[in-house]
């Protein structure tokens, strides 16, 4: 008895499910957020978008199989992923940078005091 069939079956319906959030996840985040109005929300945009068409691809050759070109469409679609991966990198970067600049502590304060200032500030 081949018990592998199971697992198969099991991973099918596990990348569906996945498929079927992203999808989700992409549609409604296209429609109703405005995500074209920050760097993040379009490389989140991007992203999301890039991995639903991975996995799309990923069902399409366990339903038909591979076919010729596949390789050369996984290789366009990974390149596309380390693309859209570089762009959050860079915006992660950019905001860290950022919040260093502005000199933002863990309480939210901007600008933290000087050593004169704590000095003039009553003991806590």
């Amino acid at each position: 008895m081949d018990h592998s069939i199971p697992v198969v079956m099991a991973g099918d319906i596990v990348l569906l499910v996945v498929w079927l959030t992203l999808s989700t996840f992409v549609v409604r985040y296209y429609w109703f957020s405005p995500w074209r109005s920050e760097p993040a929300g379009v490389a989140l945009m991007g992203f999301m978008s890039v991995t639903v068409i991975i996995l799309t691809f990923g069902m399409a050759t366990v339903a038909i199989g591979i076919f010729p070109g596949a390789e050369a469409i996984r290789l366009l679609l990974y390149l596309l992923l380390a693309l859209a991966s570089w762009r959050f990198l860079k915006i992660l970067v950019g905001a860290q940078n950022a919040a260093q600049e502005n000199a933002v502590d863990p309480s939210g304060r901007i600008d933290t005091p000087t050593d004169q200032q704590e000095e003039n500030c009553p003991p806590r």
